[in-house]
């Protein structure tokens, strides 16, 4: 990292955020959340402490910030690949959502600790985070019921439904590999389990499950 440097312009201050959450980033890789320190991002930025508190209050305001910009990418892609209108088939709709969230599990690996982050950061950050995420979430629900023809609340359903069951899988298939090897010592054998098919087989059932529901058949 290069040597601190005090921002003189918003410009600048916004380039120190992003040398805070790639060194964020890049320890979140290394060790679990519980484990890391303010003291260990500020040495991989090669700033004191001092000036990176400049910038944050808490090492739960810096992942706040990265789990708020991986939601961001994942929900921008939503919205681009199901534009109002669109005709696509449960089948192709379940396919398409599977494979973003997979190309997004960056987003799970931070959400599922959401609660944890939200503990120690201002109330200020906290309603400018709750804010935009409500909105844009309200904003692919309303798309969602435009193009499947379904409630607004069934809609909601089945995002919340899918996001929950997509954290699970995922931290059970892919990132928790300990998981896996605790088993094979006990001698047990895993099922075959795959994210993405998993994940677009129980979107499709959820799906169909909120379409009898609402009186909808299915396409």
């Amino acid at each position: 990292m290069t040597k601190f440097i005090r921002a003189r312009n918003e410009g600048q201050k916004q380039e120190r955020f992003e040398e805070i959450k790639a060194a964020g980033r890049k320890i979140f890789d290394e060790k679990p959340y519980s484990e890391i320190t303010i003291s260990d991002i500020a040495q991989k930025l090669s700033w004191s402490r001092a000036n990176l508190y400049k910038y944050v209050s808490t090492k739960e305001e810096i992942y706040l910030m990265i789990c708020e910009e991986a939601r961001e990418k994942y929900y921008n892609e939503l919205k681009a690949s199901y534009p109002v209108g669109c005709a696509y088939s449960e089948e192709v709709f379940a396919e398409i959502w599977s494979r973003i969230i997979a190309d997004h599990s960056e987003y799970l690996r931070y959400y599922h600790l959401l609660s944890v982050f939200e503990e120690n950061v201002s109330m200020e950050k906290l309603v400018e985070y709750k804010r935009a995420f409500y909105s844009d979430t309200d904003d692919i629900i309303t798309i969602f019921s435009k193009n499947l023809a379904l409630r607004f609340v069934s809609s909601q359903n089945l995002l919340h439904a899918v996001h929950y069951q997509a954290m699970g899988m995922y931290n059970a298939i892919v990132e928790n590999r300990k998981i896996k090897e605790e088993m094979e010592l006990l001698g047990y054998i895993l099922p075959d389990m795959d994210f993405k098919r998993d994940l677009k087989e129980f979107i499709l059932i959820y799906l169909s499950a909120e379409k009898q529901k609402s009186g909808e058949p299915s396409r």
